[in-house]
């Protein structure tokens, strides 16, 4: 027969660690402005009164808002601290690091260069705040015309594809080759943008492909390269398909 649950079995349930028998539901509003505090320092001492006068003995019946507490699936030789600094990583908010990026800062390479590099071991945690930090500085920037600005955007480019195929990255990608002419300092760009474009999913950035066409006066050869992008075993109908993008060239 299976074993009948009590509220220590209830995900919702917070146990005191210094009294094991008892604990309190987190369920209850009247905790939700402790809640975090209360996990990070493992303690109620923050809301010991509320405590107190909420606290029950955990072995006892469950109610109709129970939770069974989902087993815990550590990846293969990951221990219990590195998974909680994995998770930690991967939900906090980063925006602050947007002060380094722009106004006086965002002019220091320097300081550019070492908050791409602090931000980027939230980025291999995929965390969304670093993503959207990353993007939206990304799309701020001028055009590319120096090594250095080179440099900067292939990092940012490295760390934005972490985000496997993210539309957002797409248009920040192609809007790339439309802010910034081709030449032979920023033949590396351009490269990489379209080794990167042709990994996506065509119907993801064929509108975006598209405009650009029409937008910016290529030359012969980087518009083809450009084309390529959505060029995929495709037969004749491709040339139909940009039949319209070129009749005006």
């Amino acid at each position: 027969m299976e074993d009948e649950k009590t509220c220590q079995d209830c995900s919702f349930y917070m146990q005191d660690s210094a009294d094991t028998d008892y604990g309190v539901c987190f369920e209850d509003p009247e905790f939700e402005p402790y809640a975090e505090t209360i996990i990070e320092n493992d303690s109620f001492k923050c809301c010991y009164d509320l405590y107190l006068k909420k606290r029950f003995i955990g072995y006892q019946n469950i109610c109709d808002k129970f939770e069974e507490i989902e087993e815990l699936k550590l990846p293969e030789s990951m221990s219990l601290e590195e998974y909680l600094r994995l998770e930690r990583r991967q939900y906090t908010d980063v925006s602050e690091l947007n002060q380094y990026l722009y106004g006086e800062n965002g002019e220091n390479i320097i300081a550019v260069k070492n908050t791409l590099s602090f931000i980027s071991k939230y980025v291999y945690s995929k965390n969304e705040s670093a993503y959207k930090t990353l993007v939206n500085y990304y799309k701020s920037l001028g055009p590319a015309e120096t090594l250095s600005d080179v440099n900067i955007r292939i990092r940012i480019i490295d760390l934005l594809s972490i985000y496997e195929s993210r539309y957002d990255t797409a248009k920040a990608l192609v809007y790339e080759l439309e802010r910034s002419i081709s030449n032979n300092t920023t033949r590396r760009l351009y490269t990489l943008i379209l080794d990167i474009l042709k990994k996506y999913p065509k119907d993801m950035i064929e509108e975006l492909i598209q405009d650009v066409l029409k937008k910016k006066d290529f030359s012969y050869k980087i518009r083809k390269r450009i084309k390529d992008v959505l060029v995929e075993d495709q037969g004749i109908s491709d040339y139909y398909f940009f039949a319209d993008i070129y009749s005006n060239d």
